[in-house]
């Protein structure tokens, strides 16, 4: 097997044994194709098709006159999906090391399976099998099955825009997670403010800051919602619900233009980039050749 350092792919070597051309191409296919590899964009597309298919099953099945009549049907396709997925999961794993990061046959595995796309994979595939545990009539294991809602974020593997998406949310988590702790502060000021000015006027609405209405309260009027379920009757109370409707506006507007300006960035990045290409052959430059990474690498 070799491996080439600037594009990070694997290709096939002629010394290599038959065995361990199955578990290259077998790996190429499930987990790291080139863009012309055409039999790893058909799984792709099989597998992405699968899982709309399961999430809009488990929509389905919810409604009485549809399940009833093509609830078997629905249970048939999830269980031939979940077979599908099952047999995915176990040739990634299996096939994992013909990356060097992942050679050791035992401890690579091991790494590679605690990956973060891998535990969701798993996450996938898990609640099939609990209906065959002794819990699954237990109230808690109707609630593990409800993971099946997993697997629609699972698709983000197939998807180059749902990958733009995620990209954007890792390069700006700094901003944003300073753009929620402010807001997590304006909602726990707001809560505890309300709750002191309406606490003597509504004292079994706002029985403590915590644990009851209070910090409901300050979510709704903070995102301008307002649901209108309570609302403050006293004068400060109500200027206090002024005051934060309009922090509230100018606090989330913070996280739309921090994602905004990261989509503007990773959009203008991935169509204005073009990667270095050696003169002689056309194959792309390694790292090495550079000093400082380019945008793709980063990304």
């Amino acid at each position: 097997m070799s491996f080439h350092p600037g594009r990070g792919h694997m290709y096939l070597d002629p010394d290599m044994s038959g065995y361990e051309r199955l578990k290259l191409r077998t790996h190429q296919v499930v987990d790291k194709a080139d863009d012309d590899d055409r039999l790893s964009h058909i799984v792709d597309i099989v597998l992405a098709f699968l899982i709309v298919g399961n999430v809009c099953g488990l929509t389905l099945e919810t409604v009485k006159a549809f399940n009833d009549v093509y609830g078997a049907y629905l249970q048939a396709f999830e269980a031939f999906s979940l077979l599908i997925f099952t047999v995915e999961y176990i040739l990634r794993v299996w096939s994992c090391t013909c990356e060097p990061k992942y050679a050791h046959p035992i401890r690579g595995r091991l790494r590679y399976a605690f990956g973060p796309m891998m535990l969701l994979d798993l996450l996938v595939i898990l609640p099939f099998y609990f209906r065959f545990m002794p819990f699954q009539e237990l109230r808690y294991g109707r609630s593990l099955r409800l993971l099946r809602l997993v697997r629609i974020i699972r698709i983000g593997r197939y998807s180059s825009s749902l990958r733009t998406f995620a990209a954007v949310f890792v390069a700006r988590k700094e901003e944003l997670s300073i753009a929620v702790f402010a807001e997590l502060i304006l909602l726990v000021v707001s809560g505890a403010s309300l709750y002191f000015v309406e606490h003597n006027a509504q004292p079994d609405v706002f029985t403590s800051i915590p644990m009851s209405m209070s910090m409901w309260w300050g979510m709704s009027t903070l995102t301008t919602v307002g649901y209108g379920d309570m609302v403050p009757i006293t004068v400060w109370g109500q200027f206090l619900a002024m005051i934060v409707s309009l922090l509230g506006i100018a606090m989330f507007a913070l996280p739309v233009g921090i994602l905004g300006a990261g989509f503007v960035e990773e959009v203008s990045h991935g169509s204005d980039y073009e990667e270095p290409a050696c003169p002689c052959c056309g194959e792309p430059l390694p790292d090495e050749f550079f000093d400082v990474p380019s945008p793709a690498r980063r990304r």
